[in-house]
């Protein structure tokens, strides 16, 4: 039996044999080492050959973020907002890009929102705070790189100066010039794309990734439109560093799982970003820690993608926008101008909503019950409801016989966690249900919370979930869980 492998680092396909057992294999174009496990599944695998500090930058529909893991050392979150005094918190930076009305200046991130959300004063010819649905929506490519101005500047090159922004970031942040940044394997995130283009998706994240380099230190203070034309209109890009590309919800996965009982759990994690919802399912092993196996390092946990990982583009941008049909149907006489500025503090607002069950705006009430009764929150729910169910039945021939009642390592509930920073809200969780049916046995859904031990402390267990995919996506190959499902007994002494 074979599989059709794409190599993650050149995308050139290979036939791979499924075998018995462990082999390795290069890939004939550019030599990249590929690990093949047994069991007809293959090992996820971020890595190149030599192992090397690795940086995740995630980037997120409303922010950035970074993680960085060091060979015997424990993953780190980078606090790139500290770098540029972000609204959000020290972690995180705004997605966001701001070009002056006479399109000779742009900013990014936090000084982009500082310029927008105050439009009587900074007038604009671009504001924008979601950059990267520029890019897709997950079933085609949207024209990036045609020119917007008569300097030639794409959006290509302003997500570029953006990415460029998160990558001084972290390079301040740790006191790394550029260089000893290069030298890092640099990985940026995304969601599940569809198979038809997602090998050229990842090609335009790379590239994308690659002009950052050429403008790291430009972006810091604005830069003069000219400049980051001249800069990269019509440069080849030179990727002379280690990239890669991580899914979102696979790398999520890694950071929210740390199960320290000796079992066998069927998990799903379910991302909420602010542009996409990410679904993904796994079986979860691991060991009782005090076992002489487990002492001796001979058992680690092992986590083991299963069934058809899938994203919804749509998430807390949704809930924005219909916050923003709400209050603008109740309050008929909001000028342009109060109308941008609902449009520019949503998130803020919408945040509101959830904390305190309402909001008041220009003198209107939106409340809670409002946005989820909403027919297109209503219609997302249910969206919800139904990719989830898609999901648990893709994972049905897999699970099927540990559900039964003789079965030897019995599953008794599917054990889902939200992460993201929709991740709380509570209509979101209340859409998946209690409990569904497979093979006319009723599972209990278990929600879970997050918490970590081995992560470093500057990270909260409240933001772990928002920086999943940043944690998760950092991880070493000597680390990675194996997939091959191991035998779970509830053995104490020295293994068989």
């Amino acid at each position: 039996m074979n599989t059709i492998e794409i190599c993650i680092n050149c995308n050139f396909e290979i036939l791979i044999p499924i075998l018995d057992q462990k082999e390795e294999y290069l890939c004939p174009h550019c030599e990249i080492q590929i690990d093949v496990w047994k069991n007809q599944y293959l090992q996820i695998d971020f890595d190149l050959k030599q192992p090397k500090d690795i940086i995740c930058i995630d980037f997120g529909t409303s922010s950035l973020r970074a993680a960085i893991h060091k060979k015997n050392e424990v993953t780190q979150a980078i606090e790139i907002g500290k770098q540029f005094q972000s609204q959000i918190d020290d972690l995180s930076i705004h997605s966001a890009i701001w070009m002056s009305e006479d399109g000779s200046l742009i900013e990014f991130g936090e000084r982009a929102v500082q310029l927008g959300f105050n439009p009587t004063k900074y007038k604009s010819s671009l504001f924008e705070i979601s950059p990267k649905k520029w890019i897709t929506d997950g079933s085609q490519i949207f024209d990036i790189d045609t020119p917007i101005l008569k300097s030639g500047i794409s959006k290509a090159h302003l997500i570029s100066g953006l990415i460029s922004l998160a990558i001084y970031g972290v390079s301040k942040q740790l006191k790394m010039d550029l260089e000893e940044v290069r030298k890092c394997e640099i990985r940026i995130s995304h969601p599940i794309w569809d198979k038809k283009i997602e090998n050229k998706l990842q090609l335009v994240l790379e590239k994308l990734l690659s002009d950052a380099f050429l403008v790291w230190d430009k972006a810091v203070n604005g830069i003069k439109t000219k400049e980051l034309g001249l800069l990269l209109s019509g440069r080849v890009s030179s990727i002379i560093f280690s990239k890669q590309v991580v899914t979102e919800p696979i790398a999520a996965a890694l950071t929210l799982f740390e199960n320290l009982d000796n079992s066998l759990a069927f998990v799903i994690v379910i991302d909420v970003g602010a542009g996409t919802t990410d679904m993904a399912a796994f079986y979860s092993t691991s060991f009782d820690p005090n076992t002489i196996g487990a002492m001796l390092g001979k058992f680690k946990r092992q986590l083991l993608p299963l069934g058809k990982p899938l994203s919804i583009f749509k998430a807390g941008d949704l809930i924005d926008f219909v916050l923003i049909e709400i209050l603008s149907s109740k309050n008929k006489k909001l000028t342009p101008i109060e109308t941008q500025d609902i449009i520019n503090r949503r998130r803020n607002i919408k945040e509101s909503v959830f904390k305190f069950n309402e909001t008041r705006e220009y003198g209107q009430v939106v409340t809670y019950d409002e946005i989820t009764n909403h027919p297109t929150i209503q219609e997302f729910i249910k969206e919800i409801k139904e990719r989830f169910d898609f999901l648990i039945e893709s994972c049905k021939a897999d699970i099927s016989p540990r559900i039964k009642r003789n079965a030897l390592h019995r599953i008794d509930s599917i054990k889902v966690v939200f992460a993201g920073g929709g991740g709380k809200i509570k209509f979101l969780q209340d859409a998946i249900g209690a409990e569904v049916n497979i093979d006319n046995i009723s599972m209990q859904i278990e929600h879970i919370a997050i918490t970590r031990s081995d992560i470093k402390s500057n990270i909260s267990n409240f933001l772990i979930g928002r920086l999943a995919v940043c944690l998760g996506g950092t991880t070493h190959k000597n680390d990675w869980p194996k997939v091959a499902i191991p035998s779970i007994t509830s053995y104490r002494g020295l293994p068989p």
